[in-house]
């Protein structure tokens, strides 16, 4: 089972976090990953991370009536979840619909719509 980056990513900035680094979303990748090292002292705590990133279920909502079949959730979508819907809305769009319980939350989905109109929950087994 492979995990996603920005998943993985968002889990280690969480640990920032909690010990105590500020703006690690402002930080270039090296320049985060080196102020969190001293925090993640041996291999087996990145282990920890990596397997707490795993249990992370997501769950997407589409609004159908601002959905205007682009595509780009279903293209960037890395598990193709996500596929056009069959019945078409107020604006005569098929909107996107999601089609499994398998989704990561990596919220690729959510950030490349153009309409916003994704939104990602996540639940942590």
């Amino acid at each position: 089972m492979t995990v996603s980056p920005l998943l993985l990513c968002e889990v280690v900035r969480y640990v920032a976090r909690v010990c105590g680094l500020q703006n690690p979303a402002y930080d270039s990748p090296g320049a985060f990953f080196i102020r969190l090292a001293p925090a993640l002292e041996k291999e087996r705590d990145f282990a920890i991370l990596k397997s707490y990133a795993l249990k992370v279920k997501g769950k997407i909502k589409i609004d159908a009536e601002y959905c205007k079949s682009c595509g780009f959730c279903i293209e960037h979508c890395p598990k193709k979840l996500i596929a056009l819907g069959k019945a078409y809305n107020s604006a005569g769009y098929f909107p996107a619909q999601f089609m499994a319980e398998e989704c990561t939350g990596c919220e690729l989905c959510a950030l490349v719509c153009p309409e916003a109109c994704i939104e990602v929950y996540r639940d942590r087994d």
